[in-house]
């Protein structure tokens, strides 16, 4: 029998129903929306194994921040029975519509873009999915694709839960090494699944057909991988070697991640015309051609995404000519004035389409000391035309965490309170009702009924610092509403929120509610123009020499960019500059230096030939990432590792 209500959540139907878990379709009084309850059976109740299995998919969702990933907003127990509240999603699966047949490419490639990264943020946990198939990709009411049922995903170096050897997944999707049972699969399983769902999506079949699922599981180790050109022989080449690449039956041999997956089909699609992107039927192969893989496979070269013209426009000197400076153009402190914002094209690109999505989502804007973060958020708040399509009329309030007014929750509301104020004219809220959680409510629904997009930007996260334990509550409101689309958070943090909690070993309360940008260098063509037209400003042209000499220095950071080229203005000397660029970075170096890890500092060190340690490789990606490492493995600045021995 249906059971009525799960704690605050009253049941309205079941969606379905497996030997792990039962879903129901509820609804949430609290909130008002329609939310799915994952359940244990009453059957699995004693079953210590399936209840940690339960317990432990939802620790795992909950400690991955994606947008892609079907969010948790609850976990609990009702007389002894452990549930699962997620979001609710109305769009079906992507099982459904594959029931209608293959898909254009514009819409393969939409689902691929948000399955590709939500695996990629899996993979970065250690976390293997192990069942990915069209049925666990779902849809909300907007038809943006989410991962779903981690139901039998696993940490990719332990599994307590089995012993090895067991066949688990699902035949049609499953690797050849899952198929063997091997125990040390790695994100490259999920990686071979997307292939085939790629495949499926594009070919309306499944690659491998067989009377019985262990024939099916046999034709993933053994046959051939199929040539998706025979069911769509309009396809050019290079998309059977996208599949061959994701199918290989070796896991060395496939794309180690979802990103370059995507990169591929991307640089498929270019070779098989832009009229492919835009829903046409693409090129046909020459007359003649063979069916199948050509000899030599055609090179998959990764594609070069230019931005649109308007994201550089927003960075075009003011025309007219240049006036002499009375001051030196690059003393200016954080943050820059929007008209001195150079670069972040690819961040600004990613912004839009999470906070200007059709349903906003939430963002953890990541980078080291001065990496631009303020900035950033200023310039979201100045250029809201670049972030927003005309009529979704944001609402933009940034918040500084470091203000001692923001050392409180109710300080925090109250200067929310202010800004919507300011900004409307009228108060969402009294003032006397900031304590009032249904006043705050619904002041916020208001706003959304009234089509206003608000959009947070909490600057200096750490701001909070010991603090952070008394927020634990604001944390979990705040979560709530983001996640019940009353707002849209921007954070910005030294390292990733989940860290920031950790640090004070404390739990995150906003789980899997945001993705990651981070911000590394600036590009070089950015930072060079940075540097060249505030010379220019001045009448005056920058030499390659002391172009290169601001590249040694800085490295493309923003800050220390900035600091190099005011140096560089006043002195006029390379030698003469550069001591007084040691002594004006010392404390921000130290300061720098006191955020790394010791694991960080090591690689730094040997980087800077301190000492003969080797960088793992994977530390030596974050640090390229995060723009602390140069491509060419040396440290961002020349001087940054001096006498750090």
């Amino acid at each position: 029998m249906t059971p009525l209500k799960f704690g605050r959540y009253e049941i309205k139907a079941e969606l379905g129903r497996g030997g792990m878990a039962v879903v129901y379709r509820a609804y949430d009084g609290r909130f008002k929306r329609d939310v799915a309850i994952k359940v244990l059976p009453h059957q699995s109740l004693s079953d210590a194994a399936a209840r940690a299995r339960f317990e432990r998919e939802a620790q795992m969702i909950a400690a991955i921040e994606h947008p892609a990933i079907t969010p948790v907003y609850d976990f609990a127990e009702e007389d002894g029975q452990p549930y699962l509240v997620m979001r609710f999603m109305p769009g079906g699966s992507l099982a459904d519509r594959l029931i209608q047949g293959a898909l254009p490419f514009a819409e393969t490639r939409r689902i691929t873009e948000r399955i590709a990264a939500a695996l990629d943020q899996v993979h970065a946990h250690a976390i293997v999915h192990r069942d990915l198939k069209p049925a666990n990709v779902l849809f909300d009411q907007y038809g943006e694709a989410y991962l779903s049922d981690f139901g039998i995903a696993r940490l990719a170096q332990v599994d307590t839960s089995r012993s090895s050897g067991a066949i688990i997944g699902t035949p049609a999707y499953m690797s050849p090494e899952q198929g063997r049972g091997e125990a040390d699969i790695d994100g490259r399983t999920d990686i071979y699944a997307l292939g085939v769902i790629v495949f499926q999506m594009l070919s309306g079949r499944q690659p491998y057909q067989a009377s019985t699922p262990i024939g099916v599981v046999m034709k993933h180790i053994t046959d051939p991988i199929p040539s998706l050109r025979e069911a769509r022989p309009d396809l050019p080449y290079s998309f059977d070697r996208v599949i061959e690449i994701a199918m290989a039956k070796e896991r060395s041999q496939r794309f180690p991640t979802g990103s370059e997956l995507l990169e591929a089909l991307d640089t498929a699609a270019r070779q098989a015309g832009e009229e492919l992107k835009a829903g046409q039927p693409p090129t046909l192969a020459p007359a003649g051609s063979p069916v199948g893989l050509p000899a030599t496979p055609p090179p998959l070269t990764p594609v070069q995404r230019t931005p649109p013209a308007r994201w550089e426009a927003a960075n075009q000197p003011p025309a007219g000519p240049p006036a002499e400076p009375a001051v030196n153009p690059f003393e200016w402190g954080p943050p820059v004035p929007p008209e001195r914002f150079y670069g972040r094209a690819a961040q600004i690109i990613e912004l839009r389409n999470r906070i200007g999505a059709i349903s906003a989502q939430c963002v953890n804007v990541v980078g080291c000391r001065r990496s631009g973060k303020t900035s950033l958020l200023h310039y979201i708040q100045a250029r809201p035309d670049l972030f927003f399509a005309t009529g979704q009329r944001p609402l933009i309030v940034l918040l500084d965490f470091q203000d001692a007014r923001c050392h409180s929750p109710a300080g925090i509301l109250e200067g929310l309170r202010r800004s919507i104020e300011r900004q409307t004219g009228q108060s969402p809220w009294k003032r006397d009702e900031s304590e009032d959680p249904y006043a705050v409510e619904d002041g916020l629904l208001a706003l959304r009924e009234q089509g206003r997009r608000l959009i947070l930007l909490l600057d200096e996260f750490e701001g909070l610092g010991k603090r952070l334990e008394r927020f634990q509550n604001w944390g979990e409101d705040w979560r709530a509403k983001a996640s019940a689309g009353l707002f849209a958070l921007v954070i910005a943090s030294k390292c990733p929120l989940r860290e920031v909690y950790t640090t004070l070993e404390l739990t995150s309360p906003f789980g899997n509610l945001f993705s990651q940008s981070i911000l590394g260098a600036l590009e070089t063509e950015a930072w060079r123009k940075l540097a060249q037209e505030g010379f220019a400003r001045s009448g005056r042209t920058l030499t390659p020499a002391q172009l290169n000499w601001i590249d040694e220095m800085a490295g493309g950071l923003p800050y220390y960019t900035q600091m190099a080229a005011a140096l560089l203005w006043q002195a006029n000397d390379l030698e003469v500059a550069r001591q007084q660029f040691l002594f004006q970075c010392q404390d921000r170096f130290a300061e720098l230096w006191r955020d790394l890890s010791p694991a960080e500092r090591s690689a730094l060190r040997a980087a800077g030939g301190l000492t003969g340690e080797t960088i793992p490789p994977a530390l030596a990606a974050n640090l390229r990432l995060h723009g602390l490492l140069r491509p060419d493995g040396r440290p961002f600045s020349a001087v940054f590792v001096k006498d750090r021995a």
